[in-house]
């Protein structure tokens, strides 16, 4: 499963739940991928996924960011993916 992949499955993940915050990593070659999603009334009740996800990928040495509701990024291979999640669970 590409980057690709991984997006349209945490997008659809997304649509068919109210109440759901997914974040998947997948780790492809020399970097560790990361997709947020964000369920849209979590969106309405003022989250926002690329607001969340951007600092989170700062501090794991990476960079990303995207819309309220879908947001991806790329650290280093190797990042401290458990962090990231501890991160977000805290961030919410």
């Amino acid at each position: 499963m590409d980057s690709e992949d991984t997006f349209e499955l945490i997008k659809q993940l997304a649509g068919q739940q109210d109440n759901l915050v997914a974040l998947l990593a997948a780790e492809s070659g020399d970097k560790c991928f990361l997709f947020l999603a964000l369920s849209k009334p979590l969106v309405k009740a003022g989250l926002n996924a690329g607001a969340l996800l951007k600092p989170l990928l700062e501090n794991a040495g990476g960079r990303g960011g995207g819309k309220p509701d879908m947001a991806r990024g790329a650290a280093p291979a190797g990042c401290e993916v458990k962090g990231v999640f501890e991160a977000l669970k805290k961030a919410l």
